[in-house]
């Protein structure tokens, strides 16, 4: 009601606060009837409950487009999908390189994100989607390659995987995979 168009709100929520940021839409689109533009989750915290009249976690549909990055998926973080795109740096693991503890790795996607806005940094973080880091770095992932942070595609669907550096910059900006198999992948003619 204050004259900011819902179209353009960015909701970000690191741990607990993606699952509060996609409550926060929930909420919003009940109100209103209207979906905010796009969420993104921040290593995103497990989900220890989900009783009836609790904070219900983040998911698919909170908006218009809902990003999360994984970086803590077997400490802190959850590896379930929360998102219509999720993001793995180093695959599904207890922390990234660099990272001394999994508190650390946790607040690494908050790092890796804040690069990506900086002007010119926008494409550091080249994944392409792959079921293991292993098959990411056989040159075996699928599909066409994307970018992790602020220029990640509305259209994206899956899970992505990428490599980072240990320290800042921690973007690799790798060039694009070979695409050897699809594994189902879909194609547009």
């Amino acid at each position: 009601n204050m004259g900011v168009p819902y179209e353009i709100i960015h909701l970000i929520g690191q741990g607990q606060g993606a699952h509060v940021a996609g409550a926060a839409a929930q909420k919003f689109t009940e109100k209103t009837g209207h979906k905010l533009r796009r969420i993104t989750g921040l290593d995103p915290a497990k989900q220890l409950a989900k009783r009836s009249g609790y904070l219900v976690g983040l998911s698919r549909g909170d908006a218009d487009f809902v990003d999360a990055i994984h970086t803590s998926c077997l400490g802190m973080g959850t590896r379930m999908r929360c998102g219509d795109v999720d993001f793995y740096p180093n695959g599904v693991s207890q922390g990234v390189p660099g990272a001394e503890n999994v508190i650390e790795a946790a607040m690494r996607a908050t790092r890796y994100f804040a690069e990506s806005v900086r002007p010119g940094n926008q494409r550091n973080f080249p994944g392409v989607p792959a079921n293991s880091l292993m098959q990411y770095k056989q040159n075996d992932g699928f599909g066409r390659r994307c970018y992790m942070g602020i220029d990640a595609d509305f259209d994206l669907k899956g899970d992505y995987i990428l490599e980072v550096n240990e320290r800042s910059p921690f973007g690799k900006r790798t060039p694009a995979q070979k695409q050897m198999s699809y594994h189902g992948s879909h194609h547009s003619n």
